[in-house]
């Protein structure tokens, strides 16, 4: 199990190096040109995290994996008032899955709507969504790839404990379980 690191003991770089190393990932070191990385493979997926450096005020945790997906299912969710610019959340029905607290504090639209609610019905992916501050999760179409989408998972920030690492990391296993039980992916790879 991974014990949590002090951030103010480690660097971010240190602590993502010590997780990589603990859960038998690569990391790769970024320079001026590249992000840093980790490539974790959780059968058969590989789920990638980068840190965003578009924006030089604000940071953002990226977690990305690539599925096969036979049906196209596309989903949205975010906390409420973090992702406040997604505009096709604007005019989209919002889903809720009853779960009074969650529902409170998540926006989420898909298509097709009813396999939406059966993905986040899914007790699990709304405590790891609840635990971590500042989340979004989506899935989309990998554009000139035939059947194949990425489940995205952002946060605001840098994530800097070997804790919150692990949580993003299980979040993004169980929901790609989940999207296969629901019949939304499957264990097929996906080119990246």
């Amino acid at each position: 199990m991974t014990q949590p690191l002090l951030p103010s003991l480690y660097t971010r770089e240190e602590i993502w190096q010590r997780f990589a190393t603990e859960i038998g990932a690569d990391y790769t070191p970024g320079d001026f040109w590249t992000t840093e990385q980790i490539r974790a493979t959780i059968a058969p997926w590989t789920i990638l995290l980068t840190l965003s450096k578009e924006d030089p005020k604000v940071a953002c945790t990226h977690l990305t994996a690539r599925y096969h997906s036979p049906d196209g299912f596309t989903f949205t969710c975010f906390q409420a008032g973090t992702f406040a610019d997604v505009g096709h959340l604007k005019t989209a029905a919002e889903i809720v899955v009853g779960d009074t607290t969650f529902d409170h504090r998540f926006r989420i639209a898909g298509d097709p709507i009813p396999q939406a609610g059966r993905l986040f019905r899914n007790p699990a992916i709304r405590r790891y969504l609840m635990a971590i501050p500042h989340i979004g999760l989506s899935a989309e179409p990998v554009p000139a790839i035939k059947a194949c989408s990425e489940l995205s998972c952002m946060v605001i920030g840098a994530v800097a404990t070997q804790e919150r690492l692990l949580a993003l990391v299980e979040l993004m296993a169980e929901t790609l379980q989940h999207l296969c039980t629901i019949g939304s992916a499957t264990e097929e790879p996906c080119p990246r």
